[in-house]
């Protein structure tokens, strides 16, 4: 980790841990819902939404957050 402190590590861990609970890996399929300047948005496996800018959270029902920080968030299907 860089010495960014301790919750920006926290932040990666948390990131890290919701990959392997939802058992993403590189070939995981990634649907792009939005990118444009300011923002970009995907659903990784119908399972995780990630969120990098603002104004946009995962469509439907049955999401719930899971980590953010400054610019960006991530969520994980129920």
């Amino acid at each position: 980790f860089f010495d960014w402190g301790p919750a920006a590590r926290r932040r990666i861990e948390a990131l890290m841990q919701l990959r392997r609970q939802a058992g993403l890996t590189s070939s995981s399929a990634v649907d792009i819902r939005e990118a444009r300047q300011g923002l970009y948005a995907a659903v990784v496996d119908g399972r995780v939404a990630v969120r990098l800018g603002d104004g946009w959270e995962p469509p439907g029902w049955g999401w719930r957050h899971v980590v953010g920080g400054w610019r960006f968030d991530a969520w994980v299907r129920e």
